[in-house]
């Protein structure tokens, strides 16, 4: 059995889009109305800084593959980040769909995580 490479390429990339807009959406639903997809803002095939815009302070990445390698994927969302942005993956988990990005997985290091706690453990 041959696997079509161009095909494939093509599949990813649409699913990768998929995400990335679902991901925009569902934050522009939740309080981030400049929230896009870095390929809706600039076009396809321009690298932004990461893939949703508009979200102050983070640095997006998303991610919607099978066997997702959580440090490879923080490391690309780290070096994407411009200074004072806090890298964070958001991962599409199998079985979920697009239209349910509330029960995607957020991935963040520990150290930008306690950044954000309040101070003392007190809410």
């Amino acid at each position: 059995m041959t696997i079509d490479h161009q095909k494939q390429g093509r599949t990813n990339r649409r699913n990768g889009n998929m995400a990335e807009a679902a991901v925009a959406r569902y934050l522009r639903d939740n309080g981030y109305p400049m929230a896009i997809s870095s390929r809706a803002a600039i076009g396809a095939g321009t690298r932004q800084e990461s893939d949703v815009i508009g979200v102050p302070g983070m640095a997006i990445e998303v991610k919607s593959v099978r066997g997702l390698s959580i440090g490879a994927a923080l490391i690309q969302a780290e070096q994407q980040a411009t200074v004072g942005k806090v890298p964070i993956v958001i991962a599409k988990p199998i079985g979920v769909g697009y239209g349910n990005v509330a029960n995607w997985f957020a991935i963040m290091w520990v150290a930008d995580a306690v950044g954000l706690w309040p101070e003392g453990g007190m809410l």
